[in-house]
């Protein structure tokens, strides 16, 4: 060695691994210590693994590196709070409060305290999919429940038990039972199928009612029209002899009194009662109000007075009769050429069929006009065979049944 050269010394070289943090990167959301302490640690801790990622700050082949680095980006993060809380902790040495994971360990001890297993296996087992709940959300909220729940090997076994139990929808589950051997993945594949299915199915029923909806609409514009045309076309009316608009309302005998036969809802010069003689003359009793023509012109229901026994039996003593068979019984039968019904009494109708004669009759407006001017009100009418015993001819006839003879 000579004098001029100069001694050289032997150092240890150090490699430095330079970290650099994107700088678009957000900081992270600040520790809450407000509310479920539990909850909120177990919210920053998933978004602090996030981080590191994003960060650089993790080496996922090597976990080991950059501990003292990333404790002091958590305990920066942390907030102000949290950091006073990381401060009272226990740690054996500086180096501990260094370590990430010992940090982590010792901030998870604090905010959740011991882990229950058996009370988180008990939430898990009663999460149900919430209404308007996707399967993907669902999913979502069995995985996070599990991961405290210690099921090692089965957890996926019993997130798939879990999700068939718990979804709303009965059809799907009874689809997902007869797969026999059903992996996790094609129950989550299968329920969002049938979820999907499900909201094709609603969008299709949602434009029926719209397209009925509008069918309706159309419907009441036209009959709006055809209402407003009826309004404006005139009628010539049979109550009130004039024309007026559709509609009994719109009559002018609407309400008004026959000074002919006194009955309402007509005019004198179109009642019945003038035309006809008296022996057949119908005198108008009432008018239904409860009814109208699907034209809008309303009908009359009247009810009619039939004159019986026209001939005064004071002034004309010789009564003539004919005997006529009813159900094999002779009956003899008054005549009077005056009247304008046959008239028949309850108790000779029932003797001749010998059984209650109620469902024989059928109902009448019509009252019955003696010769004296006394009025019987029918119990009914009834149409029967009648037989003339001398030629055996069968005639079908109609007669009011009254009570007395």
């Amino acid at each position: 060695m000579s004098d001029h050269d100069e001694p050289t010394t032997s150092m240890a070289s150090q490699e430095v691994k330079v970290i650099q943090i994107p700088l678009n990167l957000p900081m992270l959301p600040q520790l809450a210590m407000t509310g479920n302490l539990e909850t909120n640690w177990k919210r920053f801790y998933r978004a602090w693994n996030n981080y590191e990622i994003a960060a650089r700050l993790r080496d996922p082949n090597n976990p080991s590196t950059n501990k003292e680095l990333r404790t002091a980006t958590l305990l920066t993060c942390i907030g102000a709070d949290a950091l006073d809380v990381f401060d009272g902790l226990d740690f054996a040495n500086e180096d501990e409060r260094k370590d990430i994971d010992i940090v982590v360990s010792k901030l998870e001890k604090y905010f959740i305290g011991e882990t229950n297993e058996t009370y988180e296996r008990y939430c898990f087992n009663k999460r149900d999919q919430k209404s308007h709940e996707t399967v993907d959300a669902y999913f979502a909220a069995l995985r996070t429940l599990a991961k405290t729940c210690n099921f090692g090997n089965l957890e996926d076994n019993l997130i798939r038990v879990r999700i068939i139990m718990g979804i709303k929808d009965n059809a799907t589950r009874k689809k997902l039972l007869e797969v026999s051997k059903l992996t996790l993945q094609q129950s989550i594949d299968t329920v969002r199928s049938c979820e999907k299915t499900a909201k094709l199915l609603e969008s299709i029923k949602d434009e029926g009612e719209q397209v009925l909806a509008v069918g309706k609409e159309q419907y009441k514009e036209q009959r709006k029209r055809v209402e407003k045309r009826n309004e404006e076309m005139l009628i010539k009316c049979k109550f009130g002899n004039k024309s007026h608009p559709r509609g009994r309302f719109k009559c002018p005998a609407w309400g008004k009194t026959c000074s002919l036969c006194e009955r309402k809802n007509h005019f004198a010069v179109v009642c019945n009662a003038q035309r006809r003689p008296f022996s057949q003359r119908k005198s108008v009793s009432g008018v239904n109000d409860d009814t109208e023509s699907s034209e809008g012109e309303y009908i009359a229901l009247v009810e009619t007075k039939e004159e019986v026994g026209a001939v005064n039996s004071d002034k004309y003593t010789y009564k003539s009769s004919a005997p006529l068979m009813i159900n094999k019984n002779l009956e003899n039968f008054q005549l009077d050429s005056g009247a304008t019904v046959n008239v028949l009494s309850k108790r000779t109708l029932a003797g001749c069929f010998r059984k209650p004669i109620g469902k024989k009759l059928v109902k009448t407006n019509t009252s019955l006009v003696m010769y004296n001017g006394y009025e019987v009100k029918p119990i009914g009418k009834t149409r029967i065979q009648v037989i003339n015993p001398k030629n055996n001819k069968k005639y079908s006839v109609e007669f009011m049944v009254v009570e007395e003879n």
